[in-house]
């Protein structure tokens, strides 16, 4: 999973990728990307791990990038040419100075990417109509997917709001649409307003999308410091979670995806699925050999585990369940998948 950071000039986009991955070289080049991996250290694997004695823990993680300054070009807006591949955004607003004004810049932003999704779908859908005409019936189920993306971007609907079935999804994925991805939100805040509440947090959290909140300039100070100094200073501050922690989870809920783990000879592992996707999806996510030679999945949950505290006194109350390919996965899901090739 690849999320790329953006945001206007002045909005301490680059020290938030600080702040959150921590010190690292840097192109002096606005124009130029960086790239970070980003372990999610979930304390759930942890108490996993030790209970049944895992020697590897693998955690989840993704990629963060550091995308160039969103500067506007000539009769064409800003360009967002080098973070299309990416899986989503981050949109960090500058709440920091005296003049900011967050809710503009979200709202200027917002409407790039639709109109970016209307640039690429105009030409696109014109040369689709012509080939129909031409007789090149392969495309025919392309159409209407491309007109209901229309449809909703004419109504200024960013796609992401926008069901999409399977087949769909299919035909939707080459193109990339900016208005399709999942978007959060990072509220860069003065040191000075650390703590507080006010009036443009209270804005932001009206807009219904993921957020956090935080001092860039002050987490990536800290993160620059000895642990034992840094512990003394985000008492002091009052910060309750750094930015790192923080910025996962509403990175994960503005994917709309859960955690499972699985526990495979001597490493204990955590994995993403998409929120309501089968335990055959997740399966698949495992390995393909298990999606293909699926017969059952012995299931129980984490937290089941550490209120009981062993695997055996789980089977002992008979609280490890066999499912079928339809079960629905649950966040903190263990999983046992039982296959056959």
């Amino acid at each position: 999973m690849k999320i790329a950071l953006i945001g206007p000039p002045q909005s301490g986009k680059t020290t938030t990728f600080f702040a959150i991955v921590g010190p690292q070289s840097h192109p002096s080049d606005h124009q130029k990307s960086s790239i970070a991996t980003l372990s999610f250290f979930d304390e759930r694997l942890d108490r996993l791990a030790d209970i049944v004695h895992s020697r590897k823990k693998t955690y989840l993680h993704l990629e963060l990038l550091d995308s160039p300054q969103l500067c506007a070009t000539p009769d064409k807006g800003l360009n967002f040419a080098q973070v299309r591949e990416a899986d989503g955004f981050t949109l960090v607003l500058n709440a920091y100075s005296p003049d900011a004004k967050p809710i503009l810049n979200f709202q200027t932003i917002s409407s790039e990417l639709l109109l970016k999704d209307v640039e690429v779908l105009e030409p696109t859908l014109q040369k689709l109509e012509l080939d129909l005409k031409k007789g090149r019936k392969e495309r025919e189920k392309e159409h209407p997917v491309l007109v209901k993306c229309q449809d909703a971007l004419q109504k200024q609907t960013p796609l992401r709001k926008i069901s999409f079935t399977p087949e769909e999804e299919k035909w939707l994925k080459p193109y990339e649409f900016l208005s399709k991805k999942p978007l959060s939100l990072i509220v860069n805040i003065a040191e000075r307003d650390i703590g507080k509440k006010g009036v443009v947090l209270d804005d932001i959290a009206k807009v219904g999308f993921p957020w956090i909140a935080f001092c860039a300039k002050t987490e990536k100070e800290l993160l620059e410091l000895e642990e034992s100094e840094r512990k003394s200073f985000i008492t002091d501050l009052g910060i309750e979670q750094l930015a790192r922690e923080s910025f996962l989870r509403a990175a994960f809920q503005a994917f709309h995806v859960i955690s499972f783990f699985t526990v495979v000879g001597e490493e204990a592992r955590a994995w993403s699925l998409q929120k309501g996707k089968n335990v055959l999806d997740a399966a698949g996510k495992i390995h393909t050999d298990m999606a293909r030679g699926f017969i059952k999945a012995e299931v129980f949950s984490c937290e089941e585990l550490f209120t009981h505290g062993s695997l055996h006194t789980l089977r002992e109350k008979g609280r490890l369940r066999l499912e079928g390919k339809e079960y629905i996965v649950q966040e903190g899901d263990v999983l046992n998948i039982k296959f056959g090739v």
